[in-house]
């Protein structure tokens, strides 16, 4: 496989927010809540956040993988094609999947190739990335780590295992 083919497949394949189930609601108007600003409410960064923003910014070339229970379908669903691509499928699909039949997709989960530490090694050395950021939980309430706050998680899957711990050992191996 070549390195083109390799990060295409990579970010087909690849997808931390609040515990929950099931997505959140559409906010109403009355749920927004707008803080009133001071001056003592200013947010400043400390030195440690200013150097981390700078490391940030001169590392220049990343990647933002996604993956999640949505690279199953790959953007068909009932064998028609979702609008705007298989990652908003649950939402996007006809007005939507209900929750209680997307969720089973969690079922058909079990990527038996995915090694961390091939790709991240592949990631550093092959392509030349300086780091990784990952979308541990995405907009379907999917967590791809061991989550304590809901079983709608990777670890009740037939895959089992904490894809997040997966990265972030591997990244911390390799330097990425």
């Amino acid at each position: 496989m070549n390195k083109q083919t390799f990060v295409a497949s990579l970010l087909a394949l690849a997808s931390l927010t609040a515990c929950q189930t099931q997505p959140a609601a559409e906010p109403t108007n009355k749920d927004i809540v707008i803080p009133e600003f001071t001056v003592d409410s200013v947010y400043t960064p400390t030195a440690e956040n200013l150097a981390a923003r700078k490391e940030f910014a001169d590392s220049k070339f990343g990647i933002f993988l996604h993956w999640g229970l949505y690279a199953i379908p790959g953007g068909i669903w009932k064998g028609e094609t979702a609008p705007h691509g298989g990652e908003w499928i649950m939402k996007n699909w006809k007005g939507g999947i209900p929750f209680e039949e997307y969720s089973k997709l969690a079922q058909q989960f079990d990527p038996q190739e995915f090694d961390a530490d091939a790709y991240v090694r592949f990631l550093k050395e092959d392509c030349g990335f300086k780091y990784l950021v990952f979308t541990a939980k995405h907009h379907d309430g999917f967590a791809m780590y061991d989550s304590h706050c809901s079983g709608y998680n990777v670890m009740n899957t037939p895959y089992g295992k904490d894809v997040v711990r997966q990265l972030a050992d591997a990244c911390e191996k390799h330097g990425l």
